[in-house]
Order: structure tokens, then C-alpha cells, then sequence
């Protein structure tokens, strides 16, 4: 099976104060989406986005709308140059983009989603101390877990994003994180470096957001897709809409398996893959999970970019 173009959703660690400006300046739609989700969140998200203070921008209540309205903002530019997506799958916080962009909820609604669960996320950070992440180079998924283990019962620390073969991300207190990385670093096992997030996000340290934003979600409406949707937690393609929510609730703790993500996604056999937002991660991840010189894989950072993968098509 050929499918044409694939969508790929960032999630909130690839952003920084003035990555919006450029988009908000060239897309009607993407600023539209920004004084939507700011009214929603009583935030001046344009003015936060494109001159700070980061320390507020990176709060997960504000950068989790900016992104995912960045992203449906670039996804609609691709649509109105008749572009259009044959499979759609997000990385983390990125999932609620891609539910948007399959149909599964509206835009509108994305953006209230964000909010709500980036509120949740704060929430359970601060009542559980605090955390972050740090993603982990070159070094096997074996070796992360052995060296998880030998910490665990002393510090809390767990296993939150496998990304590729030899890259994913481990999550948990700041002490934890501090501890693992000093015996990544001792032992020669690999790099460890912060991820630019607020909190041990994907761990069962979240268990308080999950079970908030689970009764929030409750009263919502999912629609079936109506395009193929991969989802985070097992990588596999959901079309069921009540198995689709609860599998995007259960993502607040269990890890991101993107790497089984991109192994559904090379089966689908996509011609194009195409970035929707800040950074360049996921089309980084997307090589270095086997999408290789013969694969055409774009970074959509920009309204400019999307019309040049457009007539790559």
C-alpha cells in the first residue's frame, strides 16, 4: 500500500521566543487561531510567542495552543495549495494536532484541548515537585533501560519517548535526571541532554493530569477519521473514535513510541513526509527511522517552505 503525503505533528519542546513571527506575519489563518486560543487562555499569545519572556512561553498552559496553533495554521496554507494528506501522526502534544487534522475534532476545539491539558500537566509538575527530560544519543534502548533499573527504586525516573534505534528520552525529578546523566556520562554509555519542557512528562509522575484531564475529556466528541491516524501509545493505526480517546488520555503517562509510530508509517509507504511547525525534529527522527535518500522528507517551518514541498509533489 502507497500513500502520498504523510503530516507530522511537533510537540512542545522545539520552539523558542520569535519562531511564530515569520508564520503570524505570512498566514491570515495562523493569527486567526492565536487571538482564538489567546481568548481562550486570557493570554496574549501573539505578543508572548514573538517577544517572551520564554519563562512564561514555555509554560506548558501557553507553548501546548502556540504550537498546535502553529501547526493547524501551516496545515491549512498546505491545504488552500491544494495539498492534502493521505496519513496524519503527532509527537506528543502534537497528537492533538493530528487528531485535528484527521477530522477527529475541529481546530477550534484543538486549541481548547492544548490548553486544558497543558493546565493539567502544570498542575501535576508543581504537585508532584517538579521535573524535565533529557534525550539520550547514540546510545541503545537496552542500555537505557538496564541503567533505569539499577536507579529506580532510589530515584524516580522512567523510560518517556523511544524515538529511534539509538535515540530516545527519559523523564523524572530533576535529582533522577541529574543522577542518570552523570552515570551516562561516567560510564561512556552515551549523550544526555535537557529537553526544553517544565515537567516529567509521560511517566506515571502524571497520573494527577491523567485522571483530571480524563474527566474533562469525558464529556467531549471524537469523530472517527477520516484519514488514517496513527496514535502514540502502541504506534498503531486507531479508527475507532472511543478506542482513539482513550488511548490520546493514557499518552499524559505512558512513553511516546515514536519509533513504532514511523515503522506503521513505512508500511503506509508515504511518497513525501511533511513537518507541520517549529523545528526540525521530527524530520530528523523520520531518517534516522529508515526514511532514506529515496524518501522525500520536508520541514513545513514556514508558509514559504510548504508551497516548496508542494511543487516537489
Amino acid at each position: 500500500m502507497t500513500c502520498t503525503i504523510a503530516g507530522l505533528f511537533p510537540g512542545q519542546g522545539g520552539i523558542a521566543v520569535g519562531d511564530a513571527k515569520v508564520i503570524l506575519e505570512a498566514s491570515e489563518y495562523t493569527r486567526f487561531l492565536f487571538e482564538k486560543a489567546s481568548q481562550y487562555c486570557n493570554t496574549d499569545l501573539v505578543e508572548l510567542s514573538t517577544h517572551g519572556p520564554e519563562k512564561t512561553l514555555l509554560l506548558s498552559r501557553t507553548v501546548q495552543p502556540v504550537i498546535v496553533a502553529l501547526s493547524l495554521g501551516l496545515l491549512y496554507e498546505f491545504r488552500a495549495h491544494k495539498g492534502e494528506l493521505s496519513v496524519v501522526v503527532g509527537h506528543s502534544l502534537g497528537e492533538i494536532s493530528a487528531l485535528a487534522a484527521s477530522g477527529v475534532i475541529s481546530d477550534d476545539k484543538a486549541l481548547v484541548y492544548a490548553i486544558e491539558r497543558g493546565i493539567r500537566m502544570d498542575e501535576a509538575a508543581s504537585t508532584c515537585g517538579g521535573g524535565g527530560m533529557r534525550a539520550v544519543v547514540f546510545t541503545p534502548l537496552e542500555n537505557v533501560r538496564n541503567l533505569i533499573a539499577e536507579l529506580f527504586e532510589t530515584y524516580p525516573i522512567y523510560l518517556a519517548n523511544v524515538n529511534a534505534p539509538e535515540h530516545c528520552v527519559v523523564s523524572g525529578t530533576h535529582e533522577s535526571l541529574a543522577v542518570f546523566a552523570k552515570l551516562l556520562k561516567e560510564r561512556g554509555l552515551g549523550k544526555c541532554q535537557p529537553v526544553r519542557v517544565r515537567g516529567p512528562w509521560h511517566t506515571p509522575l502524571m497520573i494527577q493530569a491523567r485522571q483530571s484531564y480524563a474527566r474533562w475529556v469525558e464529556h467531549e466528541t471524537f469523530a472517527a477519521p477520516r484519514i488514517p491516524l496513527i496514535l502514540n501509545e502502541n504506534g498503531s493505526v486507531l479508527t475507532d473514535a472511543h478506542e482513539i480517546k482513550q488511548s490520546h488520555i493514557n499518552q499524559l503517562v505512558n512513553p511516546v513510541q515514536w519509533q513504532a509510530c514511523m515503522t506503521t508509517l513505512i508500511e503506509l509507504n508515504p511518497l513525501m513526509l511533511v513537518e507541520f511547525g517549529p523545528g526540525r525534529m521530527l524530520t530528523g527522527l523520520a531518517r534516522v527511522n529508515g526514511f532514506k535518500r529515496g524518501s522525500v522528507v520536508v520541514s513545513g517551518a514556514t508558509v514559504s517552505s510548504i508551497i516548496v514541498a508542494l511543487n516537489n509533489t
